[in-house]
């Protein structure tokens, strides 16, 4: 399927769904959270600060009345905490004792149930001092190295489970969903006239049968082109005989305005039986092509040569690339002439010449004709390759055509294993573009 560009991955459905089901466990944890943090505030705060201020009075009490620091230190050993003293009886620490500076930095939060009590944290060590008769005890608990280590390994160890459990996620949104992008790339086959497609239809869920419905409305749609071919074709077919026998019946009328007016409409008629006739027989054309080895310049020389020269003239590229190309002269010529016939029929008086030029890509021969004329509306680009359909809707003698000719030159650059493209800036003409993949011969 390729890489996505960054800006349809943000876009993306299933990024959403992942999105959409991030944040919501995210709010759940959070929900939970909150809970947990208002029934500890309102139950268990006070029996487990009670609990706290008990066990230090115990350590204090276990010190002695003055606090002896030998004793202190023993406490201080069996317990895991640092004890730091300041009194009337002067000031000792069982560790490393802290300065003004460093003390004040402390986050401190008085408990108001136990007057001359105070905790605090700082740097990932927890704190506790205690007041009381002039004198001040301080306890540390600080983690050790060994209990920092097993933090991070365990917040590493859940960062990497929560990546998993992410990526599990989308895989999963992704593989459920995947018959939207089925559905996707075949709607725009379908919009580029490709109705060769078939979905998978996997599953029997509301999805699968979305996929059964757009393979069964694809069917349905290739059955009602080849009834509506088939139509055009038995009427091109039985019209050519009484137009024959029109021609025949108007040779035996005097020359007259009137009978000069119906051999025009005669050969109007005429005209459009055989392009219709062409096109049905360009359907399947990819078994009967001669393909050649033919030398892009020459092909292009011979053409434009055959072609002549109207109004405003016609402008070949020099010098043309010597290259080989494999095409079928004789189709590629019908491509070419309907390309220039629609260029002189919609250059005005003044346009410049049309010019036919040629280059290459890294995987693709690239042939282009240029004119000046008076374009086609961006509305209508997306249209221009159907069969029947005229940008001009005010189709008269001078102009000519049936809306067949694009769509018999798609057919053929198709059959080519090529395509066909137009751009038409507002104003500044059209440029038609052939594209020839790099092939053996």
């Amino acid at each position: 399927m390729g890489l996505k560009r960054p800006g349809r991955i943000l876009h993306s459905v299933f990024t959403k769904l992942l999105a959409v089901m991030l944040i919501t466990g995210l709010l759940i944890n959070m929900m939970v959270g909150i809970f947990f943090h208002l029934v500890y505030k309102t139950f268990s705060r006070a029996p487990l600060q009670k609990s706290i201020v008990q066990y230090v009075n115990y350590l204090i009490a276990d010190m002695g009345t003055p606090p002896d620091q030998q004793r202190a230190a023993e406490v201080a050993g069996n317990a895991g905490l640092m004890v730091t003293y300041h009194g009337p009886h002067g000031g000792w620490s069982t560790g490393r004792e802290h300065p003004v500076q460093e003390l004040s930095r402390i986050h401190w939060q008085s408990w108001h149930q136990e007057p001359g009590v105070r905790v605090g944290r700082f740097r990932g060590a927890h704190f506790v001092e205690v007041r009381r008769n002039g004198a001040s005890f301080l306890f540390e608990l600080a983690l050790e190295k060994d209990q920092l280590r097993t933090i991070r390994w365990l917040a590493g160890s859940m960062l990497l489970i929560f990546s998993l459990i992410v990526g599990g996620a989308y895989l999963s949104i992704r593989r459920i969903l995947s018959p939207i992008q089925w559905l996707q790339q075949g709607v725009q086959k379908v919009s580029r006239g490709d109705l060769q497609v078939t979905l998978p239809a996997k599953g029997h869920d509301e999805l699968g049968s979305l996929a059964r419905g757009f393979n069964q409305m694809i069917q349905r749609l290739k059955h009602m082109l080849t009834i509506r071919e088939q139509l055009l074709l038995d009427v091109s077919h039985e019209l050519r005989s009484p137009i024959t026998r029109m021609k025949v019946a108007l040779e035996f009328l005097p020359d007259s305005k009137a009978r000069q007016t119906i051999s025009e409409d005669l050969k109007e008629m005429e005209t459009l039986v055989s392009e219709i006739l062409h096109s049905a027989r360009l359907r399947n054309m990819s078994e009967r092509m001669t393909f050649e080895a033919v030398a892009l310049g020459d092909l292009l020389e011979s053409i434009v040569a055959a072609f002549g020269n109207p109004q405003p003239g016609i402008e070949l590229q020099r010098p043309l690339p010597q290259v080989t190309v494999v095409v079928d002269p004789e189709k590629m010529k019908t491509v070419l002439t309907n390309l220039l016939n629609n260029a002189v029929k919609y250059s005005h008086p003044q346009s410049g010449a049309i010019r036919v030029t040629a280059s290459s890509q890294t995987k693709n021969w690239l042939v282009s004709v240029t004119d000046d004329g008076i374009g086609i509306p961006p509305d209508e680009l997306e249209k221009i390759f159907e069969p029947f359909y005229r940008a001009d809707k005010s189709r008269d003698r001078k102009t000519g055509g049936f809306g067949l000719g694009l769509s018999i030159c798609k057919t053929i650059m198709t059959a080519h294993g090529g395509s066909i493209s137009i751009k038409s800036p507002p104003g500044q003409g059209t440029c038609v573009t052939l594209t020839f993949p790099h092939r053996r011969s």
